[in-house]
């Protein structure tokens, strides 16, 4: 196992339990708090991150990267989180959660129409083992109790 698998995993974790717990969030505060608290409890670690980032990469400081970087950090990640935690919160975390899986599909689909991308056997296949299982577990029914001290 090389160090990159590791922080491969510590950041499914972490990325898992920051969806769960701000899905959580998001019924007490709402869903628009919940991002832009994230948003200002981070910027003292990614602000700095950003400009050491940025000056490493000279090459790459385009204007037109800067303004992609906007673009993909306001309307894709945070107007985007808005929408994510309000539907996580109306449909519950593990159901909506789950439709999250469809999104690399979805966007091999639309690369295929704009872009004329090739889609192999083994997408297909793939796609429909991922379709199958989401589905399963959507209808699958819950047989754990909670006492009431757990809920």
């Amino acid at each position: 196992m090389q160090p990159s698998d590791l922080a491969l995993l510590f950041s499914a974790l972490s990325g898992g339990i920051g969806y769960a717990e701000g899905a959580k969030l998001a019924k007490e505060l709402g869903s628009w708090r919940v991002i832009c608290y994230a948003l200002v409890f981070s910027l003292p670690l990614t602000l700095p991150l950003a400009i050491v980032t940025a000056e490493m990469n000279e090459l790459y400081n385009s204007l037109t990267a800067w303004l992609g970087l906007f673009y993909l950090g306001i309307i894709s990640m945070l107007l985007g989180f808005f929408a994510w935690y309000k539907a996580l919160k109306i449909g519950g975390i593990a159901k909506i959660s789950q439709l999250q899986l469809l999104q690399p599909f979805i966007t091999v689909v639309v690369s295929y129409f704009l872009f004329v991308e090739q889609i192999s056997t083994t997408m297909i296949l793939v796609l429909m083992i991922v379709i199958l299982c989401i589905n399963w577990t959507r209808t699958a029914k819950v047989t754990q109790s909670y006492s009431n001290s757990e809920k």
